[in-house]
């Protein structure tokens, strides 16, 4: 019979195999928080003991690169930890677990028997009415089945002999059965419950670690922006935050610790259950179908699938906590990276910029020593002083100081220290991991189902969103520090330009009024020593305010970027987020759809433009044509009183402007470089025919352009270049219109020994006897008139050029309206292997020629509003500085309008629209009032004559008869009305177009078809 030893180990082994398999598994998630926690302790308490040993701010980056690397240790040891998506144990460990009980159950039988307790008949208070019904129909039976056990006592009492003991009911215990009922299904249903607290448990105490380690960088993060205390920082970590993790940590201890005692809890329960049954077992009181195999399978799966599904939702919990941890861990580390990089930066700028200011503070000096030696003595001395002085400046300022700060500028490489700031947010960035699990309103008590670990990808909407905007601003900053960097060296050179060339013209105004101008002379060089001073002063200023805007604007764009990675971190934010995400990713696309449309369209609008230009010139070519034969044709205004004034009163104004401002905007052919706008098309052009000429081919070469156009500075430019002088260089310039061989004799004679030639032989051997030189010969449309054999001097200039092409090396020059008309004549362009047509300058390089010559004088700039632009609500609500950027472009469209870019014409328009020089600044009237459409209402006796200047640039009053085959009388008739209105000027008895009117006369001679 079934002993209760039997039983004990019976039971004693199933717990056994219980512990075995099940007991590590419940506190596993206890151990690994645990082997984190101290991980990351160890971590902490290294970093911590180096922040102890660093400064207090000078070594914030070291720190801060300290604290990059504790947090990319922190985020292996989360990867340790947890690196992917946990499953229930179930599934592996269960197994092995059923394997070891069936082993177990096979060795023993299936059936127990024992006698029945007669207890067992007698019912409880807390029995049911079955089981009640069950043990008085047990009593009844057991009464009839005693009965002759009874009587036979009852007979052998009577013979005073031995009772026999009354025979007990035995029990049929299903051993397997109820093992496997309780200690499978039943195991199962309490182990679900304890692995489920345990791991919710997990989560709470590991969301108490996240908080620590969020408050210990949000200190840190605080301390790195100098808001906290070094000392601070390392006390809340020693008194705070550490003891709080440690006793997390012990938590989670203690918790392990009581596993073994929960398992042993639901190993007690299980004998109890176990041992209850049992009693029962084999009796009308158990339940034989509630046991049966199969809803004993059935409810095992259910039991099996339940644990599983709820295990794994606790996992995720755990995982997403942990995913959501490594996240900050990865924004912490960008945040960081911003700030070092920021730091850096910083310290890089200020450091370069300290280089930069030291070498600019030698500039002062040199201006305050030179304005001390301005004294005023007696003529030869004071000039002799100027003399020495704008050698000395011009040596020390211009040959030494400008090109040392400027080459400074330029080695401390201030745009790549911009660029280094996006290296390292790049490189940051490129290590994030691509998918998070991010749940909106995360608990950590909660249980989370599969559907709602749904991943996001921050790194689309940090690169398409915050990271764009990032690299936005540094390239708007380096494209500035470029712009600015170039403005600075400008200023630098104009101020160079601007002592030397005051000096300059303090000495000139000696030569021109002799002692009369001494005193002059003195007040000028000493202001323009102070405007110098002044100006750099602003230079200064203009310098360190880009050093401070550089350093805000890159500061607030990383203060911007660091405060949208925090708000990242907010899971209440996550459906912000993903909308975010999803519309970063449809700008991008957009983007590019706008990019395919916008080149489409760009394409197809061009088409359409020309297509309407063309047809709307068509349309406005036949009304005229109509309105001319009608004689409807309207007609623009006669020339007005203030404008015939303004064109002839042009010099006398301009006598009155201080005379180093005439000197800067004089009509003259540079002699160097200072204000020269360097063509690199045309002088490649030219460089190449003079190296194929000292190879020995034949390349005279023509350089064409509009009168204004910049041919002769170009020419002496590129001869002091590349020429300099070796060979020699022989200008042969016709100061008047060369009509026979004599005169082209007499005139290559006087420019190549200072004789005339008598014939042309003489200078065929003149040239042969010679070494190689060149020959610059200037405005060849001073050798030909328009009429019958007005061409043969030309014709014989082009001979001598053939002939003379080996020893010489030719650069002729010739007005392009001039140039077009003898091409058509005779072919001009034929001649010449080498055709140079001069570009005309853009507006923006007209302008910068012209502010550069302006701020070369030190004067400020005072745009004066015309009485239209008063009448103008919008101007008049501007405030002074928007109300001169206004007049500023209003003002350089109005010149480019007049002067279509022709640097000659727009200088002399500039100056004489300067009204005054008053409190160190230049007054400019406004161009509104200029209105040259009179031109169109000409008279065609008057359009033929100025044609005929326009082809010849200068004529007298007898070749302009010749020319338009008038009468003397009616020609000296014509040029008298003509200048009398200021529309033609005189010099030396030679006419030729008002500079002011040439353009209008080149617009008029067009819509004529006559050039």
């Amino acid at each position: 019979m079934l002993t209760e030893k039997v039983v004990k180990e019976h039971q004693s082994r199933l717990n056994s195999l219980l512990n075995k398999h099940f007991t590590p598994l419940s506190a596993e998630s206890y151990y690994k928080l645990s082997q984190y926690t101290e991980q990351y302790l160890a971590e902490a308490d290294k970093f911590f003991l180096k922040i102890s040993k660093s400064g207090e701010k000078q070594d914030i980056i070291r720190n801060l690169h300290e604290h990059i690397l504790f947090r990319k240790s922190i985020l292996v040891q989360l990867n340790s930890w947890i690196n992917q998506k946990q499953m229930s144990e179930w599934d592996t460990i269960y197994p092995g677990y059923r394997s070891d009980l069936d082993e177990f159950l096979a060795t023993q039988p299936l059936y127990w028997y024992q006698y029945q307790n007669k207890e067992r008949f007698i019912s409880q208070q807390n029995d049911s009415l079955r089981v009640r019904v069950f043990k008085f129909l047990k009593r009844v039976g057991y009464g009839i089945w005693v009965a002759p056990v009874k009587m036979a006592n009852y007979m052998l009492r009577l013979r005073k002999k031995p009772e026999r003991d009354y025979p007990l009911w035995k029990q049929k215990i299903p051993v397997e059965k109820l093992t496997r009922w309780y200690y499978e299904n039943e195991f199962v249903r309490s182990f679900a419950e304890l692995k489920s607290e345990n791991l919710k448990e997990t989560a709470l105490l590991a969301n108490e670690i996240w908080k620590r380690d969020h408050q210990l960088f949000s200190l840190f993060n605080a301390y790195a922006s100098e808001d906290y205390d070094k000392a601070a920082l390392l006390e809340s970590w020693k008194d705070e935050i550490r003891p709080a993790i440690i006793a997390t940590k012990a938590q989670a201890e203690k918790a392990a610790g009581k596993c073994d005692e929960k398992m042993n809890r639901i190993f007690e329960i299980l004998d109890q259950l176990f041992a209850g049954q049992m009693e029962i077992a084999g009796t009308l009181e158990f339940k034989r179908f509630a046991h049966r195999k199969g809803r004993r399978k059935s409810q095992l799966k259910k039991l099996k699938k339940k644990c599983i599904h709820r295990e794994n939702r606790r996992y995720n919990t755990i995982y997403a906590l942990v995913d959501d941890w490594k996240f900050n861990q990865e924004i912490y580390i960008l945040k960081g990276n911003a700030l070092k990089s920021f730091l850096m930066f910083k310290n890089r700028l200020v450091s370069r910029a300290g280089i930069v200011e030291s070498a600019l503070e030698k500039i002062p000096v040199v201006l305050t020593d030179t304005l001390n030696e301005i004294e005023e003595v007696d003529y030869e001395s004071f000039r002799k002083n100027l003399q020495q002085l704008k050698y000395s400046t011009s040596k020390t300022l211009n040959g030494q100081l400008i090109p040392e700060v400027s080459d400074l500028m330029l080695e401390q490489g201030f745009p790549l220290v911009v660029d280094e700031i996006e290296q390292a947010l790049h490189s940051e960035l490129q290590l994030m991991t691509r998918k998070r699990i991010l749940i909106d309103g995360f608990d950590a008590s909660k249980e989370y189902s599969d559907g709602s670990m749904q991943s996001i990808i921050p790194l689309e909407l940090i690169e398409f969103e915050m990271m764009a905007e990032v690299k936005k601003t540094l390239l708007q900053s380096k494209s500035k520090t470029i712009e600015q960097l170039e403005r600075i060296k400008t200023e630098l050179e104009n101020l160079g330009r601007m002592v030397v060339f005051n000096l300059d013209s303090a000495i000139a105004m000696l030569d021109e009024q002799g002692e009369a101008g001494l005193k002059d002379s003195f007040i000028d060089s000493k202001a323009a020593m102070e405007r110098a001073k002044q100006n750099y002063g602003n230079l200064k200023t203009l310098f360190d305010t880009y050093i401070f805007e550089l350093q805000q604007t890159i500061h607030d764009s990383l203060v911007t970027f660091s405060s949208r990675l925090t708000d990242l971190t907010d899971n209440s934010r996550v459906a912000d987020i993903r909308y975010r995400i999803a519309r970063a990713k449809a700008i991008k696309k957009s983007e590019q759809i706008g990019l395919y449309l916008k080149t489409g369209l760009r394409n197809n609008l061009h088409k359409t433009t020309l297509y309407y230009r063309l047809s709307r010139k068509k349309i406005d070519s036949g009304i005229d044509l109509i309105k001319g034969q009608l004689g409807i044709q309207s007609i623009s205004g006669d020339i007005t009183s203030e404008i015939s004034e303004y064109l002839l009163t042009g010099d006398t104004i301009v006598q009155k402007l201080p005379f180093v401002y005439r000197r800067l905007f004089v009509n003259e052919p540079l002699k160097d470089a200072t204000f020269y706008m360097k063509r690199q098309n045309e002088s490649g052009m030219l460089e190449k025919a003079w190296e194929r000429w000292k190879q020995g081919v034949f390349t005279p070469a023509l350089i064409y352009g509009e009168k204004g156009s910049g041919i002769s500075s170009f020419v002496n430019m590129f001869v002091k270049e590349k020429i300099r002088q070796s060979p020699p260089v022989f200008s042969v310039v016709p100061a008047k219109r060369v009509n026979t061989e004599e005169d082209l004799l007499a005139l290559l004679g006087l420019s190549f020994r200072a004789e005339a030639f008598l014939k042309l032989h003489d200078l065929y051997d003149y040239v042969e006897k010679q070494a190689p030189f060149v020959v610059y010969a200037d405005k060849l449309h001073m050798m030909y008139l328009r009429l019958p054999g007005g061409f043969t001097i030309l014709k014989r200039f082009f001979e001598i050029i053939s002939n003379t092409s080996r020893k010489i090396f030719w650069i002729c020059t010739c007005g392009l309206y001039s140039s077009q008309y003898l091409h058509k004549a005779i072919g001009l362009y034929d001649y010449f292997p080498v055709l140079i047509p001069m570009r005309k300058l853009n507006s923006e390089e007209v302008r910068n020629v012209i502010m550069m010559r302006h701020k070369t004088s030190g004067y400020d700039l005072y745009f004066k509003p015309s009485p239209e632009d008063l009448k103008e609500r919008m101007y008049v609500k501007k405030d002074d500085s928007a109300k001169q950027e206004y007049l500023k472009t209003k003002y350089f469209n109005a010149l480019n309008r007049h002067t279509q870019s022709n640097i000659a014409f727009a200088l002399q328009l500039w100056l004489r629209s300067a009204e005054k020089a008053e409190d160190n600044r230049i007054h400019l009237n406004s161009l509104d009032m200029l209105d040259f459409s009179f031109v169109f209402n000409l008279p065609a006796e008057v359009i033929f004559g100025l044609h005929a200047l326009i082809l010849h640039e200068r004529l007298d009053l007898f070749q302009l008869s010749q020319v338009l085959n008038i009468s003397k009388r009616q020609a000296v008739l014509l040029l008298m009305r003509l200048a009398d209105r200021g529309i033609v000027s005189e010099e030396k008895g030679l006419y030729g177009i008002h500079p002011l009117l040439y353009r209008q006369t080149i617009m008029l001679l067009n819509d004529r078809n006559l050039i």
